[in-house]
């Protein structure tokens, strides 16, 4: 006796130090909080090693800049075009704004382009703006007509229908600060002449940098406490007493908390898809609370002792079961190699964790405290009454549902399971596919300028042509000439290819414009020294113009060789015609001048090479996060035909779900991919907690069908809340302004609302008809009808 007094004081000693320990550790570490730090890159999703990243980063190294904001301008008026010296006035007094406006560095136009002016006998070449602004008695119209024929519906500085430009506006390097963007959106929407005749969106890097913060704001700061909201309310209507509810928001704020501060001490970088963990380990810690409050409330309904300590006991081997695959799904995500993915893994893994934790430790104090126990005699019967219309629609789901583990009651099981067969046919017609410009919804500015750029120019994203060449000679050489001029008359024949560009369009234009625009000089001279008077007339035509600027990348000290940059412009396709677009380029040149070496890079190449390979990982993580679950529940139950039975019901959700994708887009990004493994760790929970209370009643010798009744009037209340709060949570997240964030919260919805319908027709019946080959040993069946189990449960419920 006194061996047990002193275990249990040492237990309560234990406890104490547990409890004291953590709740210093989480007032010590709240300021660490602050260091977790905000960065948003699209190339944060991908590994720093991949060819097609370093590929990409060389391209932005030499002809790129971070610092780029794209306008796309339209015209009002569809009756009046851009080759219109008033529009064009309007236009240039827009680029003195934009250029007067702080932090801004250069700005270039369609008014840069070059044209030829024949005036008083003289011939020169110069830009459109310096011709708008000299004193010419040349007919206008022959100089919009050469800026027509060069650049209309071939260049991104004019479209075929004459109402569609680019501006490009370069900062200053300002790492960090959306200030400069924000303060030049609000100049040029404040200017009400310039909004009625032109309508300006913004795109490019900084619009999407831009783009992606207002989208971590919005989902980070707008839905999280949506959720926080709905899940109190889910709270007060199911669980009812106002002390157990603040003793589960009291909990469920500790473990988000302890997880922020752990983020805090590692510095982490975290961005608008890791920043969903949070959210996650919120739904999370606030299912495991329903469950612990939810079997403490059934204790005095089915004539036990009120006992948190009982509950907690009582549901330890589920939750830590649910809390361990949980972690597996999320951890999964690591092997894809995503540091993005890998971050939001590791974070939610450790929140999931820390809520079991906080569950564990916490939860009993807290509720003795709100609670004490001397005040729970009287207290149930009125508290029973307060909660009881709530549990009883969960209790009338589960009472009244048809005996479907009857043989006359199988229609619920064959429709299910023809329904989900046709689903799973579905998943024949999926394609991996990943695309940047569709992350953001059709309200943000960034969207509706994508969809502009393709209205007016049928490109949704770009293609760079990267070229190196032997030596610093090959640019002028007549050879090279000659191989881009063949390369781009092949792609004008390619259906795929809308824009092609290149230094070679602009020395050509130059050179027809000076012999009066006769499309017969629609071609280079072949002797070098002409190539190279032309490149000297493109850089005396304005103060701008450079090599660079044309996308030559001339040969230095750190690089020996040149580049030269073809840019090319394609509709929105699948990765997978990405792929074999740049398989086509480069055969082309290998087979036409094997010399040049040529790189495909551009986001689209970048999402369609490493975002395959990144699905394709998550995918087979799922797998292997489904094959460990399996192995866990073998090993706990010490069980293997019960584990393998369990692939069927925990399997099936991610199968119809993915098979949906199929028939409703067939397009799986990573984003879909992802969120497999992570509802997978998620889904069992209901699996394991009908598992494990059946086979702990059929160890008692109670017979299959009265152990499934039982279980699932036990259990089916709570599992049906907690589907309930997983679905209200990420239904929530739907309306994230993140478009994988959505993707990520509505297949997890579906899977978790697919699973519990599983859990409830397919998998009962499955343990009732197998239960002879589950369970080889032989139970004694207890000899009692069906009634006569269901009916005082019903009853006391």
């Amino acid at each position: 006796m006194k061996n047990i007094i002193i275990k249990n004081i040492l237990l309560k000693i234990k406890k104490t130090l547990i409890i004291i320990s953590t709740l210093s550790f989480l007032i010590l570490s709240l300021p660490y909080i602050l260091n977790i730090k905000y960065h948003s890159d699209i190339e944060d999703y991908f590994q720093k090693n991949e060819k097609s990243l370093t590929d990409y980063q060389y391209l932005k190294s030499n002809f790129g800049n971070e610092n780029t904001l794209l306008l796309a301008i339209k015209l009002t008026e569809t009756s009046s075009t851009l080759l219109n010296r008033d529009t064009l006035n309007s236009l240039s007094k827009l680029l003195v704004d934009i250029k007067n406006t702080p932090k801004v560095k250069e700005v270039s136009s369609i008014l840069d382009a070059t044209v030829t002016s024949f005036s008083n006998g003289e011939q020169r070449t110069l830009s459109l703006q310096q011709y708008l602004q000299s004193d010419n008695s040349e007919d206008i119209s022959a100089i919009f007509s050469q800026i027509s024929d060069n650049l209309r519906g071939s260049s991104f500085w004019l479209s075929s229908d004459l109402l569609n430009t680019v501006i490009e506006v370069n900062f200053i390097d300002t790492p960090g600060s959306q200030s400069p963007y924000k303060s030049l959106l609000h100049q040029i929407s404040s200017d009400l002449q310039t909004s009625k005749i032109f309508q300006i969106r913004p795109w490019g890097p900084i619009a999407v940098k831009a783009a992606l913060n207002e989208a971590l704001i919005y989902d980070g700061v707008y839905l999280f406490p949506i959720i926080l909201f709905s899940g109190i309310a889910l709270l007060y209507l199911f669980i009812g007493s106002i002390k157990l509810i603040l003793a589960g928001i009291i909990t469920i704020l500790i473990s988000l908390t302890l997880t922020l501060e752990l983020a805090g001490l590692m510095s982490i970088h975290i961005n608008q898809t890791s920043v969903l963990a949070f959210g996650i380990v919120f739904i999370i810690s606030l299912a495991d609370v329903i469950h612990v409050l939810m079997c403490y409330q059934s204790q005095i309904r089915l004539g036990k002792k009120h006992d948190i300590h009982d509950a907690i006991k009582q549901k330890l081997l589920p939750l830590c079961l649910t809390t361990l695959t949980t972690c597996i799904g999320f951890l999964s995500l690591t092997l894809a190699g995503s540091p993005t993915f890998s971050i939001f893994g590791c974070i939610a893994a450790t929140g999931v964790a820390l809520a079991l934790f906080v569950t564990l430790f916490l939860l009993p104090t807290i509720v003795e405290i709100l609670s004490p126990k001397q005040k729970s005699k009287n207290q149930p019967s009125i508290q029973s009454n307060q909660d009881k219309k709530p549990l009883e629609i969960l209790n009338a789901l589960i009472a009244n549902s048809p005996s479907w583990q009857q043989q006359k009651h199988h229609w619920p099981i064959m429709i299910v399971s023809l329904f989900a067969i046709f689903l799973c046919f579905g998943l024949f017609k999926n394609t991996f596919h990943n695309d940047s410009l569709t992350y953001f919804s059709k309200s943000t500015p960034i969207h509706q300028a994508t969809t502009q750029f393709e209205n007016a120019f049928n490109t949704h994203q770009g293609l760079a042509i990267l070229l190196t060449l032997e030596n610093q000679e090959s640019i002028y050489s007549s050879g090279t000439v000659a191989t881009i001029d063949k390369f781009h008359q092949w792609l004008n024949q390619q259906t795929w290819a809308s824009i092609h560009t290149s230094y070679l369009s602009t020395l050509i234009n130059i050179y027809r414009n000076l012999h009066d625009n006769d499309f017969r000089w629609q071609q280079l001279p072949k002797d070098p020294g002409q190539i190279v008077e032309l490149f000297n007339l493109y850089e005396m035509a304005s103060d701008k113009n450079s090599l660079s600027l044309l996308g030559i990348k001339q040969a230095n000290i750190k690089t020996t060789s040149p580049n030269i940059l073809i840019s090319i412009g394609i509709p929105e396709i699948l990765n997978r015609d990405v792929l074999i677009i740049q398989q086509k380029i480069e055969d082309w040149f290998q087979l036409n001048d094997p010399t040049i070496k040529v790189t495909v890079s551009g986001q689209a190449i970048l999402f369609a090479n490493v975002g395959w390979s990144l699905t394709s990982k998550m995918l087979m993580g799922a797998v292997l996060t489904m094959s460990i679950i399996t192995l866990i529940i073998g090993l706990v139950f010490k069980n293997a035909r019960l584990a393998l039975l369990s692939i069927i019901p925990n399997a099936l959700p991610a199968l119809v779900c993915l098979g949906a994708v199929g028939w409703l887009s067939g397009k799986i990004n990573f984003a879909i991919a992802g969120s497999i493994s992570i509802a997978l760790g998620i889904v069992v929970d209901d699996t394991i907690h009908i598992l494990s209370d059946y086979q702990h009643l059929r160890k008692q010798g109670i017979s299959p069908r009265q152990s499934i009744k039982t279980t699932l009037i036990e259990t089916g209340p709570a599992l049906l809340l907690t589907t309930l709060v997983l679905t209200t949570g990420f239904s929530i997240l739907n309306f994230a302004s993140f478009i994988p964030n959505q993707h990520t919260a509505q297949m997890i919805t579906a899977m978790v609302s697919s699973a519990i319908i599983f859990d409830f027709l397919l998998l009962p019946y499955l343990l009732v008809r197998f239960d002879h080959k589950i369970f080889l040993a032989p139970s004694s069946a207890i000899p009692a009808s069906s009634s006569t189990i269901l009916n005082p449960i019903v009853k006391d419920t």
